[in-house]
């Protein structure tokens, strides 16, 4: 049987962390902390990806934010790092989502029923808007 992406990705990550910390074998609390510490760690890719996507937009070649200084390297496409920061916060994401349970059905299945409610949500919002056009 064929495995699918999103479960290879799933699986690999959790993979790798488990070489660094097995949530399934922390307590609740431990589970808790390891997720904030995580979601510590996605904020820092975040924050790059976001001055990434700043850098890509503006043209500039070099950005400082306190602490964090990104650099354009002309030698690298820009797509790419951009990608490669959405990997590394995407990553996080899924380690904060093993200290709760998530596997790739798990995954997919909320992606799903978070995905119909967005539409529902969308095509409520289009409705207000035609309707204050009218007004």
């Amino acid at each position: 049987m064929k495995t699918d992406r999103l479960q290879k990705i799933v699986e690999e990550q959790y993979k790798f962390t488990k070489g660094y910390q097995d949530p399934s074998l922390l307590t609740e609390q431990q589970k808790l902390l390891l997720a904030r510490e995580y979601l510590l760690c996605a904020y820092e890719e975040l924050s790059e990806l976001g001055l990434a996507v700043k850098n890509h937009t503006l043209g500039a070649r070099r950005v400082e934010n306190k602490d964090v200084t990104f650099k354009i390297n002309e030698n690298v496409d820009q797509r790419k790092q951009i990608q490669e920061e959405i990997v590394d916060v995407f990553k996080y994401i899924l380690n904060i989502g093993f200290c709760y349970g998530l596997d790739d059905k798990i995954l997919y299945q909320q992606f799903r029923k978070k995905s119909k409610i967005n539409r529902v949500r969308r095509k409520e919002a289009n409705k207000f808007k035609e309707k204050f056009k009218q007004e």
